[in-house]
């Protein structure tokens, strides 16, 4: 969508009606020459023959930076992954009274209801916003055993993609964010595993 000026913007895309759908977790995929990669209680493994380099970084707590071999014409532009504290995520949603009137009281609980129509209710309504699921083109919901991966599937351009992972009992949140394609969606969760931190 254009506006007025002529500029793509977010505020541009008009408010969807989309709701949370499920799908299957995708299978295990061989990895002949990867490299495993754990972050906080994540690990997966990811192709060696598609990284240019993994970098960690100190923005405000770790953050990995997962930088693709450059191919032709395609800027390199790479994916993230950190940890959202209680604070940046439930704990402030409390504290804003954004949780009122909602039976909340995991993350799991949150993410779902979120991809609820708000209906009449504000406080959804305004979180759905936050959130951008009410631009998305998809709210896609993937679980296995105790991790549950949620996908707002941004309808803007490559880049802006977001995948929240949950874990049973944990207060945690992870945030996959960036150049995120179907691809990688699948690499990342089809050896992911939940592990301690040695």
């Amino acid at each position: 969508m254009i506006c007025f000026c002529g500029i793509p913007t977010p505020s541009c895309f008009a408010q969807t009606g989309v709701t949370l759908e499920t799908q299957p977790w995708p299978a295990p995929k061989e990895c002949e020459i990867c490299v495993p990669v754990q972050f906080g209680k994540l690990e997966t493994y990811l192709p060696l023959s598609e990284l240019e380099r993994i970098l960690i970084i100190d923005a405000g707590g770790p953050v990995m930076h997962v930088i693709p071999k450059p191919k032709s014409g395609s800027p390199k532009i790479g994916f993230q992954l950190l940890s959202l504290k209680p604070d940046k995520l439930m704990a402030l949603y409390k504290q804003s009274g954004l949780l009122q009137g909602l039976d909340i009281k995991t993350n799991e609980q949150l993410f779902d209801i979120l991809g609820k129509l708000p209906e009449n209710n504000k406080s959804l309504e305004k979180m759905r916003r936050l959130k951008d699921i009410d631009k998305a083109k998809r709210y896609i919901k993937t679980s296995k055993d105790n991790v549950h991966a949620y996908w707002i599937k941004s309808a803007l351009p490559e880049g802006s993609q977001r995948i929240y992972f949950v874990i049973d009992g944990e207060e945690d949140v992870y945030l996959l964010a960036g150049d995120v394609t179907r691809k990688i969606f699948e690499t990342v969760l089809s050896n992911l595993h939940v592990v301690d931190i040695p």
